[in-house]
């Protein structure tokens, strides 16, 4: 049945596979979806947001097996859209670099489905650029290719194809991997030089990225030995030489336990500086929408204090006043205080400032600082507190002679890593240098999930800290600042600086 509302079907490039490197255009489509289709080689990242109420369609293709056919692929594209829903297939890379886009837009056009193409990085460039490697450069290389051995059934590439490949300043080889040795021995074969450099970059952009430098007629073996697997794509020519970074945590292995709503001001901010990031949330947090009767009673009995923990806590209170069709009006007069900067950022991105940021950024510091205010013998706090908050801020203000109503307004679960991610984690060849843990329950959802306790962990702050220790982690250094900011000028502190100091 055809709906009365036009569909749409939406091209989007996902991008060498780092989230994050998603167009503007593309992660707005993606949001609104109504139907995904999507490729393997994606961030399942990605696929989190996604609405959850979206259907979403596995259709990804290897060597030896496709989750559905190309013409199956048309057909749900063009059933859905027909049936006056929002579709995006969602492909790696570009849509229209070995991506079939054209095929499957042709198909739509034909079936007087409108179809929109969104533009994605293709992993020819951003691979190379991973690994610092430009696929032009002034002096050295002003033109490039792109070629793929795997071109279809039937069509293998000619001795023609080989020659201009190997005539191009740099070429890059996407889908390669599996026939590296016939690439490298035909390319020599159509007068590329043996010694030409050569990189290949496996799992570019993502976590378990891994670089491996030769020349020409020596990358297959150097691959071998190196056990590099697809995804990868190998680049040649002389821009393909090793080259220095100057970035001081290039070569470092960073996991970062942080929920993802949560995280991706700090793994931008490591990647920056040369690290290899891997998102190994080990909470989940989720707003508690169902206490607003309870805030409301709260409210009403005149707070002096409103307290929050942590960003979450600012976020479920605004959440749980929305549907009490309040805002904080219903304040009025009462003072707020935010643990830290991090919490407090979060009331001013809503137009809020706070009256109180303890100088010691944690429970101990907002229990003094909060006593010393104290105008009238007996004041009431109210805490707007997660379902694992620990008890010091609770029984400190208690302690201090304090009323405390205090209401969850968020919940925290603790969640494992997937099994691609626990396998980076535990890669004995390729160990990891630093853990960052961010709060208590991420330490103990680390330890809960047996994931490797010899490491270097860095805690946010002393009470993370004293969590990590009591469950058996060695801290070897804790934020000064317990921020994002504080945390990376600890790594780099300790990568940098103080070697001796990581286990």
């Amino acid at each position: 049945m055809t709906s009365a509302r036009p569909g749409v079907v939406y091209l989007v490039g996902a991008g060498p596979g780092d989230p994050s490197l998603i167009t503007v255009r593309g992660m707005e489509l993606l949001q609104k979806a109504e139907v995904v289709v999507h490729d393997r080689l994606l961030s399942d990242d990605l696929l989190m947001s996604v609405r959850r109420d979206a259907e979403i369609i596995p259709a990804g293709k290897s060597p030896d097996h496709h989750t559905l056919a190309q013409d199956k692929i048309n057909a749900v594209l063009i059933e859905r859209a027909k049936a006056g829903r929002i579709v995006v297939r969602l492909k790696g890379g570009d849509p229209y670099v070995y991506g079939r886009g054209s095929e499957e837009r042709a198909a739509c056009l034909q079936a007087g489905v409108h179809c929109e193409v969104v533009p994605g990085v293709s992993s020819a460039i951003s691979a190379p650029a991973a690994a610092g490697v430009p696929v032009t450069e002034r002096g050295v290389a002003r033109s490039f290719s792109i070629i793929t051995p795997a071109v279809g059934r039937g069509s293998p590439l000619s001795e023609r194809d080989w020659q201009a490949a190997a005539c191009a300043d740099t070429l890059s080889v996407l889908m390669g991997c599996g026939a590296l040795r016939s690439v490298a021995s035909q390319l020599i074969e159509a007068g590329r030089d043996p010694l030409t450099p050569a990189v290949l970059v496996e799992r570019a952009t993502m976590p378990g990225e891994r670089v491996v430098f030769a020349p020409l007629a020596e990358i297959a073996d150097k691959a071998d030995e190196e056990q590099i697997k697809n995804p990868a794509v190998l680049t040649v020519g002389e821009v393909a030489r090793p080259r220095s970074s100057g970035l001081p945590m290039m070569g470092k292995r960073v996991v970062v336990t942080r929920p993802r709503t949560a995280s991706y001001e700090l793994i931008g901010g490591l990647r920056l500086l040369g690290a290899e990031v891997i998102d190994a949330p080990m909470i989940d947090v989720r707003t508690i929408d169902s206490r607003t009767d309870e805030l409301v009673r709260a409210i009403k009995r005149r707070p002096d204090w409103l307290v929050c923990t942590s960003r979450h806590g600012v976020r479920g209170l605004f959440c749980n006043l929305a549907h009490a069709g309040l805002d904080l009006r219903a304040l009025g007069g009462v003072r707020i205080a935010a643990v830290g900067p991090t919490t407090a950022a979060e009331f001013r991105a809503r137009g809020v400032e706070v009256d109180l940021v303890p100088k010691a950024h944690r429970a101990e510091g907002l229990i003094q600082e909060i006593t010393a205010s104290a105008t009238k013998d007996q004041m009431r706090v109210l805490f707007a507190a997660g379902t694992l908050a620990r008890d010091e801020l609770r029984f400190g203000l208690e302690d201090a002679g304090m009323m405390l109503d205090e209401v969850l307004v968020y919940e925290t679960v603790l969640t494992g890593p997937t099994d691609r991610v626990r396998s980076e984690i535990e890669n004995p060849s390729r160990p990891i240098d630093a853990v960052v843990l961010a709060s208590p329950s991420g330490a103990k959802s680390w330890v809960e999930h047996s994931l490797p306790k010899h490491t270097c962990f860095i805690a946010i702050g002393p009470t993370t800290a004293r969590a990590a220790e009591e469950l058996g982690l060695t801290v070897s250094a804790v934020a000064s600042s317990h921020t994002d900011a504080g945390m990376i000028e600890e790594l780099l502190g300790l990568f940098v600086q103080k070697p001796e100091a990581l286990p």
